[in-house]
């Protein structure tokens, strides 16, 4: 059995260690050499000493093997065993029998044994003789075991482990037949003894990772059976092993053998109590460490490029855990320790394979924990059956059926084990290696899509985790972070109940976070996707509730049906119970709108505008189901919040900067080169950042009123309806104000009065007086402010004013909205938009706009019959007044026409003040009823007599011109509506008259300080202004006279008229450069005319063939009439004769201007024809002829039988016999026409006095 060479180095060692075992103590040289020359034969003459020194090989592994059997040690056999022992295995009774003699004889002879055996060990070659010194080794350390003699033993341990596989360099290890021995008998150690290895388990684990290393390299891999191992290793080029014995195939089977006993040893780790359990799974930690470190290359094979990466220590670690899941308690903060760090390693493919390993972990853990679940409600299950019926049923902890879990306040024992579990992820995640981020992630989106349902207690920190990881916005993680959260809304029911305002808040910042738009928008849908599963499982998430005493943390004003807030109390009653349980639901309807809410303020007006649009669909969807008083909540915190957040969004971001992007890759017009950058089109509606949020702002406000609208009886029954009302207007004078301020675009302006008109509409029923009156007041502020700006959107206002008008439309008579005062806004700011300055269309007449603004001003009149009688007056009035505030008022200072407080505060352009007499004009005329033009007649009338009179001030003719038109067409309604009111008495309606005769004398007889003659220059000018004062003393002779009260204003009036036939006279001789005031000749003679026809009572003859238009007059007021205008004509036409001959005789050689000489004429013309009525006749006599001759007059008998007085021999011309005087003067007069009038006139006389 000496036929294979000892290694001179092992003879030099076994020189020293034999000596030892001598009873003399003196060494064997010979037989040493012998062992060191021995070859394939015997030397001769030295077979005695070969068998000596076998024989003390022998003798000295007996006496291990004696040892062993003292303590009960069985012999080892050829099979390895495949238990771990948690403690070393030996004969208990033969043991405590031999215990003292066997610890002596161990403890005096431990050390030389030990080194004996080490050294023999390491010289021998032969296998069959190291098997036995092997086995003896094995005996002597588990005897030392048995004894708890941990010195020996340990020493023993240690000397095999060096022994077995030299090396640890990181050097390729090489399996000889002594290293094969060696390890097979480390491994029954590790078996035998491993429960009470302790921290030898470090030094075993060291050999173990090379023997793993190894077998690797000669492609002996755990789990692929014993043929495919041996196939690989008769594949191997080379083998080492020269052993006869070992050549033939044996080698092969031990290698494999230490395989399946190297991968058994860790699954037996079950066997080993929970301390031995942990210090084992330290030192691989420990051997871990060494594998990975960055100082030592990795283990793998030979630096063949194909081989993989070997992590002896980490892939035991998991295996030890995945083995000894039902203690994972203890041992998962040792485990994860360790794989943290080498998921924290510098090198990624060592990173890579802790996060790999960990989440392996993870997931079989909450596997076997929802494996031991099923296993007890199983069994469980069987002992209710097994119990009699009377014997009450414990109740279960938790219903595997039901679809909500009470979360951490439930009673199950071991619900932390969740959270420590995941914990790992989240520690992990706060690393600064990217890659170890994604991991886990990864792993986190395995776990969930795997065993999401038995996450359990450790939601919490899942949700927490994906919320950070939204918000630090790393778009690599958001992305995956996402999926995870996608996959668990697919299953809320998985969920505690106390997890679900987490969830909500988890998914508003994925919606919240910028890096990824679809992201954003896909987490809006997920709300939605939540509401409605809200709504689905209401039942199911009362009967949630009412299992925990769980209340969401959201701020509440109230529980109580009626908005008050009720105290919390030690016991409730079963109705109280139920009436939080509800409330506690609607606090997580709550939670997702506010998240709607957080999010209608993104910079991203995609991601906005869909938070609003899901707000408002989820809300009107499914308000009905929350109680009244979380409505407080959903109008005080919600919607009025929505308004306040975008407005002072909008209002910060105002900004013409456009928002067009660059079309291609990176914004650089793609691959292709696009040097051109061409912009992304957007519609010019929302092409910039300002006009983006003002349609931000109408969705919003549109929404809001939407809500008011669908649930008014719901928010109208709050107690606080009037506040949450009044915000809500407030808010829609902020956008109609911002809008129009801006120049914003006029739609949205419309809209949000559209909205509002909507509202109003569908429940104008129901509309209490002061929601009513804070509709009025927020648009009459609105427009009142914006209009007081410079550059505001007429466009918009217009629109505003216009929806304004249909929610006035909207009252019906008797229901309580019809107030005067929102009429009088309307006309109010109607008024202040079609005046403000920046509408002026340059003088050229009023814009389309103010044209339309006007119109819609008189379309408000049409709803003024609907009001009450008491209140029609003054609408009219302040309508009338509120249009006349923009009429010109002179400079000039007239006693008679003082201007209202407002008028000419604000004169626009002269063809919109002609346009605005026009109205007041048709008003009048056509709506205004009599009982009110009687009250406004006087207004109206010196209205526009003082915008008449700035004719004689102002240069341009347009404004006082349709002012004289307008107060034409007033004139005749107006006075007879006032002569018929019977509320004015007759002093006060005479006072009017006086006033208003002031007035026309003022406009058609201005004294020369009221003149600006500058005004007239032009003959055409002079023209029209002549026509248009024709056209007010035709207006005078025809409509006010035949209708004045007292016979003071029809003197006053007949005064106007002689005034202006006498005002020629004022025409000089001879000719001036600059007259001081026109000429009016053809005026002049229509007055005469007018006076001519009075006196003849030819005007208001009754009868076939009177004029169309004129007024009628009974008999005695027009033969009244008669006798107050023929002595004003006589004195006319007296002052005209008598002047005319002086300034003939003055002007000598020059003739008079034309208009003298043909108004002369026309006087003695229109003389020679008059014909009086006697009575009148007679009254003139009586005014003029106290010196008149007696021969003049005579009695005449009357029809009755009486006598009256006749002038003359007709009785009809004593109005010439009245003007002989100057007619006499006229003989001498040059112009024949006047010559031949005064021989006919002075013959006519010669017949009245009987000389012809």
């Amino acid at each position: 059995g000496w036929n294979v060479p000892a290694p001179p180095q092992a003879v030099a060692q076994a020189k020293a260690a034999l000596a030892g075992l001598s009873q003399d103590g003196q060494p064997r040289p010979k037989a040493l050499d012998q062992l060191g020359h021995a070859g394939a034969e015997h030397p001769p003459g030295v077979g005695s000493d070969a068998v000596c020194l076998e024989l003390a090989v022998l003798c000295t592994c007996n006496l291990a093997l004696a040892m062993g059997d003292l303590v009960g040690i069985a012999r080892p056999s050829d099979d390895l065993p495949r238990v771990l022992a948690a403690r070393p295995r030996c004969n208990a009774e033969v043991m405590l029998k031999n215990v003292q003699v066997t610890r002596q004889m161990v403890e005096a002879t431990w050390q030389p044994l030990l080194a004996a055996m080490q050294t023999t060990m390491s010289v021998l070659s032969q296998p069959a003789l190291l098997e036995q010194l092997l086995n003896a080794y094995c005996a002597f350390t588990q005897t030392c075991a048995v004894l708890q003699l941990v010195g020996p033993r340990d020493k023993a341990l240690g000397n095999l482990c060096k022994s077995a596989l030299p090396g640890g360099d990181g050097s390729q290890v090489h399996l000889e037949v002594h290293n094969v021995l060696i390890t097979k008998a480390l491994l029954h150690l590790a078996f035998e003894l491993g429960g009470v290895f302790g921290q030898t388990w470090a030094t075993v684990l060291e050999v173990l990772q090379r023997l793993d290393a190894a077998l690797f390299e000669r492609g002996v891999v755990g789990g692929e059976g014993e043929s495919a191992s041996k196939a690989s290793v008769a594949a191997l080029p080379g083998s080492p092993m020269t052993a006869a014995g070992w050549i033939g195939g044996r080698l092969d089977t031990e290698l494999v053998r230490l395989r399946a006993s190297l991968d058994l040893l860790f699954e037996q780790s079950t066997t080993l109590d929970d301390e031995n359990a942990v210090v084992l799974l330290s030192a691989l930690c420990r051997v871990s460490m060494s594998s990975v470190s960055e100082q030592r290359p990795d283990i793998v094979g030979g630096g063949t490029a194909s081989k993989v990466e070997r992590m002896f220590g980490v892939e035991k670690i998991v295996e030890v855990v995945l083995h000894n899941l039902s203690r994972l308690g203890r041992l998962w903060e040792v485990a994860t320790s360790q794989l943290s760090r080498v998921a924290l390693h510098p090198r990624a493919t060592v990173r890579q394979k802790g996060m790999s390993c960990t989440t392996q972990l993870i997931i079989a853990a909450f596997k076997h924990r929802a494996a031991q679940r099923r296993n007890a409600s199983a069994a469980t299950e069987e002992a209710n059956e097994d119990q009699q019926p009377e014997t009450p049923v414990p109740e279960q902890e938790e219903s595997p059926s039901a679809p909500w879990s009470p979360g951490p306040q439930g009673h199950r024992p071991d619900f932390d084990m969740e959270r420590r579990l995941l914990a790992v992820y989240e520690e992990l995640y706060r690393c600064n290696y990217e890659d170890t981020k994604a991991y886990v992630l990864e792993g986190l989106y395995e776990v969930l899509q795997s065993c999401g349902e038995e996450v359990g207690p450790a939601w919490p920190l899942v949700l927490a985790m994906l919320k950070g990881v939204a918000q630090d916005e790393e778009e690599r993680h958001v992305r995956v972070a996402f999926d995870c959260v996608q996959l668990i809304r697919t299953d809320c029911s998985a969920l505690p109940v106390d997890c679900l305002q987490l969830l909500l808040t988890t998914i508003g910042a994925f919606g919240f976070q910028g890096s990824d738009l679809n992201i954003s928008l896909t987490a809006i849908t997920l709300l939605w996707n939540i509401a409605d599963f809200f709504g689905r499982e209401r039942q199911a998430l009362l009967s949630a509730f009412s299992e925990v005493d769980f209340h969401p943390d959201v701020p509440r004003k109230s529980i109580g049906e009626d908005g008050t807030i009720v105290e919390d109390a030690d016991q409730m009653s079963e109705e109280d119970l139920h009436h939080q349980q509800v409330h506690n639901v609607d606090q997580l309807w709550l939670v997702l709108y506010h998240q709607l809410r957080v999010l209608s303020v993104d910079p991203r007006i995609e991601v906005r505008n869909s938070a609003l649009r899901s707000l408002f669909t989820a809300l009107e969807t499914h308000g009905n189901v929350l109680e009244q008083a979380s409505w407080i909540q959903v109008v005080h915190e919600l919607l009025l919040p929505v308004l306040n957040d975008v407005r002072g969004s909008a209002t910060e971001s105002q900004s013409d900067e456009p928002v067009e992007q660059k079309l291609g890759a990176g914004g650089g017009g793609g691959a292709g080169g696009n040097a051109g950058g061409e912009m992304m089109m957007i519609h010019h509606s929302r092409n910039t950042v300002g006009k983006q949020w003002h349609a931000t702002w109408d969705t919003a406000f549109q929404g809001v009123t939407r809500m008011f609208k669908t649930f008014f009886p719901i928010i109208n029954s709050l107690s606080t309806a009037q506040d949450a009302w009044e915000a809500l207007m407030s808010h829609l004078e902020s956008v109609v104000l911002h809008v129009v301020s801006q120049s914003g675009s006029h739609k949205v302006a419309a809209a949000a009065m559209g909205a509002v008109r909507d509202l109003v509409g569908a429940h104008v029923d129901q509309l209490p007086q002061p929601c009513w009156r804070a509709v009025w007041d927020a648009t009459d502020r609105a427009v009142t402010k914006a209009t007081e700006n410079e550059g505001f959107d007429s466009k918009a206002v217009r629109e505003v004013l216009k929806v304004l008008g249909e929610i006035q439309a909207l009252a019906q008579p008797g229901s309580g909205l019809l107030e005067r005062d929102n009429i009088l806004c309307l006309v109010r700011l109607l008024d202040r938009l079609a005046f403000a300055s920046s509408l002026s269309a340059n003088g050229k007449g009023p814009s389309p706009l103010q044209t339309d603004v006007l119109e819609d001003l008189k379309n408000v009149t049409n709803s003024f019959p609907n009001q009450p009688a008491q209140d029609q007056p003054l609408l009219w009035i302040h309508t009338l007044n509120t249009l006349m505030a923009h009429l010109p008022v002179p400079h000039n200072k007239y006693e008679w026409g003082t201007p209202s407080t407002a008028q000419g505060k604000h004169p626009p352009s002269p063809p919109l003040t002609a346009a605005i007499l026009a109205i007041i004009a048709d008003l009048f005329n056509t709506r205004i009823p009599a009982n009110v033009q009687a009250r406004v007649f006087e207004t109206v009338f010196i209205g526009l007599l003082l915008a008449l009179c700035s004719k004689h001030s102002d240069t341009q003719p347009g404004i006082w011109m349709a002012g004289a038109e307008a107060l034409v067409a007033v004139a005749s309604a107006g006075a007879a509506a006032m002569n018929a009111n019977e509320e004015m008495e007759e002093g006060e309606k005479s006072k009017v008259w006086m006033r208003l005769c002031s007035g026309l004398r003022s406009f058609l007889l201005p004294t020369d300080d009221e003149i600006k003659p500058e005004g007239h220059e032009v003959l055409d000018e002079a023209q029209s202004a002549e026509q248009v004062d024709m056209a007010v003393a035709n207006c005078i002779l025809y409509d006010l006279l035949p209708q004045a009260s007292s016979s003071e204003a029809r003197a006053a009036l007949l005064s106007i008229l002689e005034g202006a036939v006498v005002e020629l006279l004022v025409i000089p001789t001879v000719q001036v450069s600059k007259p001081s005031r026109p000429y009016r000749y053809h005026l002049a003679d229509q007055c005469l005319e007018g006076l001519f026809d009075l006196a003849a009572n030819e005007v208001f003859a009754q009868g076939p063939g009177v004029d169309e238009g004129v007024v009628a007059c009974d008999p005695e007021q027009a033969r009244a009439l008669a006798k107050l205008a023929a002595p004003m004509l006589m004195r006319a036409c007296h002052r005209i004769l008598q002047e005319y001959v002086r300034d003939e005789a003055e002007a000598s050689s020059c003739p008079l201007p034309r208009a003298r000489t043909e108004q002369v004429v026309s006087a003695a013309r229109r003389l020679q024809s008059l014909e009086l009525e006697p009575e009148v006749c007679r009254h003139l006599y009586e005014e003029f002829g106290p010196k008149a001759t007696p021969t003049v007059t005579q009695p005449v008998e009357t029809a009755n039988g009486g006598n009256e007085t006749r002038i003359g021999r007709s009785g009809r011309r004593g109005h010439l016999l009245l003007l002989y005087g100057p007619m006499c003067q006229c003989i001498s007069s040059n112009n024949p026409m006047l010559r031949d009038s005064l021989r006919s006139m002075l013959e006519i006389i010669g017949w009245e006095v009987g000389l012809g």
